[in-house]
């Protein structure tokens, strides 16, 4: 019997503003660019709405990985989207390393309204991070 290694799928969830940043993600769908179906988008009205929490609690539910995509500063309907999203970074990161979870599990991503290409690259540079992490973590093959 011939054991083939399973890659495992890698899931991700992406919180993003509803403004500049869902236009980039929305933008990509209409060029038709790909990207792993596996990425879930979670809309929020600003991303300044996301916590700590959230993330943790992705993570909880089975990500493997969370994005925060956020409106570059001068893009920003509210004002302070770009500067909470930092704050959230940061706080989720302490949070992870506390628990022994690597920090490079969450990452913050300015988008611009017109940064489609900029978000499949990012997307898929995430997504193989994540998926060679997981093979490292899998103790036996096919297992994640």
């Amino acid at each position: 019997m011939v054991m083939h290694k399973i890659k495992p799928q890698v899931k991700i969830a992406a919180f993003t503003c509803n403004w500049s940043a869902y236009s980039a993600i929305e933008k990509a769908g209409l060029e038709r660019s790909e990207y792993p179906a596996s990425v879930k988008i979670v809309r929020l009205a600003c991303l300044a709405r996301a916590n700590t929490g959230m993330v943790l609690q992705a993570l909880e539910m089975g990500a493997n990985g969370v994005l925060l995509l956020g409106c570059p500063p001068e893009e920003c309907h509210y004002g302070l989207g770009a500067e909470q999203a930092h704050n959230v970074l940061i706080e989720s990161r302490k949070m992870l390393s506390l628990l022994g979870i690597p920090a490079n599990r969450v990452k913050y991503i300015q988008l611009p309204a017109a940064g489609h290409e900029l978000f499949v690259t990012r997307v898929h540079d995430f997504s193989r991070m994540l998926a060679r992490a997981a093979e490292k973590a899998s103790p036996l093959p096919g297992v994640s």
